[in-house]
């Protein structure tokens, strides 16, 4: 969270006339990771799920938004490299914690237009719920979280909306954790004036 907010306060300095919830989740998450190392974990990103790692072609395959470490600097180990000095080197993927990301806008600039109902619904509650069957999906890592970002007229909205996501989800058969849940108020520019995020643990 707190790189996201350091960098509202950043866009409110220099009196931009859009905020953080006018960036779409591919550019969230470098202010995401940013905050993570900050914070001093190791961040790594874009990460192949266990079962796709041995795929030849590292194209190829489902990926993990974020992965931590312990250690500054350590990657994953590279099973493709079985046969080299760099065999073993790095953490085990059932080491690492692996997060799932989903950025969630109640009021969004669509086609250059300010809407608000029918695109927050469906991030919310398919999307959403898409990444964690996802995540859920990879039974061997003991560590696996869902982060949403979700941004919001006011912090009940935020809030409410955030627990009636984990329900959805149980509903749906997936074993989600109720969220842990922060926020800040940020300035309204096109309806949100708060952001939340929420991270939910999964588990298989």
């Amino acid at each position: 969270m707190a790189g996201l907010s350091a960098r509202a306060l950043e866009c409110d300095a220099e009196q931009t006339p859009t905020g953080i919830d006018t960036l779409d989740e591919v550019q969230l998450h470098p202010l995401m990771r940013r905050g993570l190392l900050e914070g001093g974990y190791n961040v790594l990103a874009e990460q192949r799920y266990p079962a796709d790692r041995e795929k030849k072609r590292r194209s190829h395959g489902e990926r993990c938004d974020i992965v931590l470490t312990r250690s500054p600097g350590e990657d994953l180990i590279d099973p493709l490299l079985a046969d080299t000095l760099f065999a073993g080197h790095g953490a085990r993927a059932e080491d690492a914690f692996w997060i799932e990301v989903k950025v969630v806008h109640q009021f969004a600039v669509i086609d250059g237009a300010v809407k608000d109902g029918v695109p927050y619904t469906s991030q919310l509650l398919q999307q959403a719920t898409q990444d964690v069957r996802k995540i859920s999906g990879a039974a061997s890592l003991p560590w696996r979280a869902m982060l949403i970002v979700l941004f919001a007229v006011d912090k009940s909205v935020a809030e409410h909306d955030l627990i009636a996501w984990a329900h959805h989800c149980l509903d749906q058969g997936l074993n989600v954790q109720s969220p842990v849940v922060r926020g800040f108020a940020m300035t309204d520019r096109i309806g949100n004036a708060w952001c939340s995020v929420g991270l939910a643990r999964v588990r298989s």
